[in-house]
């Protein structure tokens, strides 16, 4: 009934709409599956990403000293966090940070998550919660790879943030991210913990000795600027 509702409305913003726009490729072919565009077209225009690299970090109270990987976003089942908690058994030498509002659909996965990390006694893995800013950059910059198996992104922010930071990114290849990443991570095509782990292993250790690889993601990243995205929404209102 939600969703039939949902849809509805939609569509009756589609039928006023003189051109609908969405922010990927992905959740444009979705819009054309779900609702009747009636020959209407639907521009892609990206997301503008702030640039945070150039900001002062804030070392969170919660980090060990060890080093880490690190994850963000709305702690939700569709983000797979739960999938990391097995990859991790393989990498003892490390911590994983998995930060992110915990309060969201009651908290039941956040709960889910928390008695998992108990009952695999896994004492290199951190449900943080929500970080400020300075603690979010500096989980970017001082991070070894960025983690991030979701499969529920229209967009997939967090992935063009570690980029800027020219960190190694392991995301899934579902929904928006294998077009969003644009060849600059590495995609996880199989989210079982012998692929997700080997992926990890065969890529991390020699990533930061290719500093061209790590300086065109940089110039990638950079590429999803406001002033880009801005200027895409002004020229199509002047079209219009």
């Amino acid at each position: 009934w939600k969703v039939k509702l949902y849809l509805r409305r939609m569509q009756h913003k589609i039928d006023k709409a003189a051109v609908v726009t969405a922010i990927s490729h992905y959740t444009a072919d979705i819009v054309r599956q779900h609702v009747n565009m009636r020959g209407k077209e639907i521009r892609v225009i990206y997301n503008g990403v702030e640039r945070i690299d150039t900001l002062e970090g804030a070392r969170p109270a919660f980090a060990t000293g060890r080093p880490f990987f690190f994850t963000i976003g709305q702690i939700r089942k569709k983000k797979n966090f739960h999938l990391l908690l097995d990859v991790m058994q393989s990498f003892p030498e490390y911590d994983l940070y998995i930060c992110g509002d915990t309060t969201c659909g009651h908290g039941v996965y956040s709960e889910e998550l928390r008695t998992l990390i108990r009952e695999k006694q896994l004492s290199n893995v951190y449900l943080a919660g929500v970080v400020t800013q300075p603690e979010k950059v500096w989980l970017y910059r001082n991070c070894d790879a960025f983690l991030f198996p979701s499969e529920g992104e229209g967009f997939g922010l967090p992935v063009i943030e570690a980029m800027q930071f020219g960190k190694a990114v392991f995301a899934a290849s579902r929904t928006s991210l294998p077009e969003v990443c644009g060849g600059h991570a590495f995609m996880w095509d199989q989210l079982d913990t012998d692929s997700m782990v080997r992926s990890i292993q065969e890529h991390l250790p020699d990533f930061y000795k290719n500093e061209e690889r790590i300086n065109n993601m940089k110039e990638y990243a950079y590429s999803f600027s406001y002033e880009k995205h801005i200027q895409a929404y002004l020229d199509l209102y002047r079209e219009l």
